[in-house]
C-alpha cells in the first residue's frame, strides 16, 4: 500500500522539523549524569546499602503502572517515581491523540510538527513501515474508530470504507510505538537518578543499570493475574513488549476481534495471537512484537535478529508455539487446533460412577468439582481519590500513548493503585484458597485486615513482572480451578467469594460474592465498593484450548523497603 500525498507530506515535516531541532537540549539535560555502579569510596558502599523498593499505580497512558527502583533511602525512590511519572506526562501531552490541545492532535489538523519528540516517533514509524513490509502505519485512527463503531452496529465495517477512512484527516494513531516511545525517555531520566531498576507500563517492559530480573510472560489463553506464565527469562538492561488482541478487542455480532489491525488489509489480527520481542529499547520491542502478530514466526526472526533482538516467542491463534533465541527453551507439543473460543457449552460432567459402585462412592463421584471448570473473578479497581493522586494527573481514560485517568474516564490520572487480597472461603466460612495479593509495601498490607487475619504474610514472588499485551485500566482477573491452598481438589458447593481493597491514604472497603460451583455454568455479579466497580464472576468451563491450571503458589507479594537480591 503505497503512502498517500498527505502523509508523504507529514513525514517529510517530521523529518525536517527532527533535523531542525537536533540540536535542541532535552529536559533531562540538566540532570546529574547517570549514577556508576562500579567505582570505589563512598559510592560503592552506597551500592552496598542499596534497598529494593516498588511503586504501583493505575491510570498511567490508560493502564498499570509499575516501578522498581535500587535505592538509597525512601525519599531518593520518591524521587525517581516522581522524576519518571513527570516525563509521562509531559510526553503524553505531546502524544496524546485523545486530547485535542496536544501536539499530534494540533498536527493531525494540518499544523506544523514543532517538538522533536513528534518528529522522532512519526520518523520512526516511517523507518519500521519500511522494515516490515507496511505492517506499522501511524495512519490507523479513523480504520480503528470504525472497527470500534462496529460493535454497536454489530456489522463489521465496509471494506469501501475502511479503504477512506485510511486517509482522511486527522487519522495520526500512535499507540503501537507510542507507549514504548515514552518508557524508553522515561527510563532515561530514571538511570540518571538510581543505579538500576525496571519499568512495566502495561506490560512493557525496560530494565536498567546493574541489575538481572526474572520476567514471565502471560499466556494469552490463559492471561489472568494468578495465572502461571508461559514462559520466564532473566531481563537485564534491555527491553521486552508482547503485542496481542487477548485483552483489549472489539466484539462484533458475538465475535471477538483484536485491536491489532493490519495496515495492509485494514482488517485485525487473530485475538488469541501474540508476540514477545526482547530488545535493547522498548521502541524496538513494541514495533517488532507488534509486527510479530501479523507476519510469520519465520518473517518476524530474521527480522528481530537482524536487529538485534536476542529472543522472540509467537503464539498462533491455534496455540502454536515459535520460540528463537534465549526464548527457545523446549516446550510441550503444540495443541491441535482449537474450536472457536466462542463456544460456551458446558462441558458433560466426566466424575459419573460406575453402576456397580457403592452408594458411598457414588455420591462422593457426583460432588467431585467438574474436570475442565474454573471461576473467573474479575476485579475493576476503581479511579483514586484525589489525596492519592500525583499533582498535575490528566484526567481521561483510554489505553495508549494518550491514554489517561480511572475506569471509564472518571477521575484524575496517576492514582495509587488498591491493595487488593481475593480469597475463597466455603460454607464454614473456612479458608479455602488465597488467589492472590496485589501490594508492593509491607506497611500497608497488613491492613488488608480481614485477609491478614485469615492468612498472615506469605512469601514476597520472585518473578519481578510479567510483559503481557496492554490490559485495560483498573482491571484485574485471577481465576479458581478447584483446589484450595494444599493444591487438594474441592467438592461442589456454595462458596463465597472475598475480595477485601485497601488503598494508602485511600479507603478501606470489602466486597463478597456467593457461587454455586455445581456441574452447569454460572454467573454472580461482585457489588461496588468504595474502592471498585460493579464487575462478573463466571463459573464453567475453560475456554476451548486454555492449558490445565497448575497447584497452587504463593500468593504474589512484593515488598517495598525490604532489602532483596538484584
Amino acid at each position: 500500500m503505497s503512502p498517500s500525498p498527505s502523509h508523504q507530506r507529514l513525514a517529510h515535516a517530521a523529518v525536517a522539523s527532527l533535523t531542525a531541532l537536533a540540536g535542541a537540549k532535552s529536559t533531562f539535560a540538566a540532570l546529574p549524569p547517570p549514577m556508576p555502579n562500579n567505582v570505589g569510596g563512598p559510592a560503592l558502599e552506597q551500592t552496598a546499602a542499596l534497598t529494593r523498593f516498588e511503586f504501583a499505580r493505575d491510570a498511567v497512558l490508560g493502564t498499570s503502572f509499575d516501578l522498581t527502583v535500587d535505592a538509597v533511602r525512601p525519599g531518593d525512590a520518591e524521587r525517581v517515581e516522581q522524576a519518571v511519572l513527570t516525563e509521562v506526562e509531559r510526553l503524553s501531552a505531546i502524544l496524546s491523540t485523545y486530547d485535542p490541545t496536544s501536539e499530534i492532535s494540533r498536527v493531525s489538523l494540518g499544523a506544523t510538527v514543532e517538538s522533536s519528540e513528534l518528529a522522532e516517533l512519526l520518523a520512526a514509524y516511517e523507518t519500521w513501515s519500511a522494515r516490515t513490509g507496511g505492517v506499522l502505519d501511524a495512519r490507523l485512527a479513523h480504520v480503528v474508530r470504525l472497527w470500534h463503531d462496529a460493535a454497536q452496529t454489530g456489522r463489521v465495517p465496509d471494506p469501501a470504507a475502511l479503504r477512506s477512512a485510511l486517509n482522511r484527516p486527522g487519522a495520526l494513531n500512535v499507540d503501537a510505538l507510542g507507549k514504548g516511545f515514552i518508557i524508553d525517555r522515561a527510563v532515561a531520566v530514571a538511570r540518571r537518578l538510581a543505579p538500576a531498576g525496571l519499568l512495566n507500563i502495561g506490560g512493557d517492559l525496560r530494565a536498567w543499570g546493574d541489575a538481572t530480573w526474572l520476567v514471565g510472560i502471560a499466556d494469552p489463553r490463559n492471561p489472568a493475574d494468578n495465572a502461571p506464565p508461559l514462559a520466564t527469562f532473566a531481563l537485564r538492561d534491555a527491553a521486552v513488549a508482547t503485542s496481542g488482541g487477548y485483552a483489549r478487542f472489539t466484539t462484533v455480532a458475538g465475535q471477538n476481534y483484536s485491536h491489532v489491525i493490519d495496515p495492509r488489509t485494514l482488517t485485525p489480527a487473530a485475538c488469541l495471537a501474540s508476540a514477545t520481542v526482547i530488545a535493547a529499547d522498548c521502541l524496538t520491542a513494541n514495533a517488532l512484537s507488534t509486527a510479530g502478530c501479523l507476519l510469520n514466526a519465520t518473517r518476524l526472526f530474521a527480522l528481530a535478529a537482524h536487529h538485534g533482538s536476542p529472543g522472540q516467542l509467537v503464539i498462533a491463534a491455534d496455540g502454536r508455539q515459535f520460540r528463537a533465541g534465549l526464548l527457545a527453551a523446549d516446550v510441550a507439543p503444540s495443541p491441535a487446533p482449537a474450536p472457536p473460543a466462542t463456544e460456551t457449552k458446558p462441558a458433560t460432567p466426566t466424575t459419573v460412577a460406575s453402576p456397580a459402585a457403592p452408594a458411598a462412592d457414588k455420591l462422593a463421584a457426583a460432588a467431585a468439582w467438574p474436570k475442565n471448570f474454573q471461576a473467573s473473578i474479575n476485579v475493576a479497581i476503581g479511579a483514586a481519590p484525589a489525596a492519592s493522586v500525583v499533582p498535575g494527573g490528566p484526567p481521561g481514560g483510554r489505553a495508549g500513548p494518550g491514554g489517561r485517568g480511572g475506569p471509564g474516564g472518571r477521575g484524575p490520572g496517576f492514582g495509587k493503585r488498591a491493595y487488593v487480597a481475593i480469597w475463597i472461603e466455603d460454607a464454614s466460612h473456612k479458608l479455602v484458597r488465597t488467589l492472590t495479593v496485589l501490594g508492593d509495601n509491607s506497611r500497608y498490607v497488613p491492613e488488608l485486615t480481614a485477609w491478614y487475619a485469615t492468612v498472615g504474610h506469605p512469601d514476597p514472588r520472585s518473578i519481578r513482572s510479567i510483559t503481557r499485551a496492554t490490559r485495560p485500566n483498573g482491571l484485574f482477573s485471577v481465576v479458581w480451578d478447584g483446589l484450595n491452598d494444599h493444591g487438594q481438589p474441592v467438592p461442589q458447593g456454595t462458596y463465597t467469594v472475598k475480595v477485601e481493597l485497601n488503598r494508602e491514604h485511600g479507603r478501606h472497603a470489602n466486597a463478597t460474592a456467593v457461587l454455586v460451583c455445581d456441574d452447569q455454568s454460572h454467573s454472580v455479579d461482585l457489588a461496588a465498593s468504595a474502592e471498585s466497580d460493579a464487575s462478573k464472576i463466571t463459573y464453567g468451563p475453560r475456554a476451548a484450548g486454555a492449558p490445565d491450571a497448575p497447584a497452587p503458589v504463593p500468593p504474589p507479594l512484593p515488598l517495598r523497603g525490604i532489602p532483596q537480591a538484584p
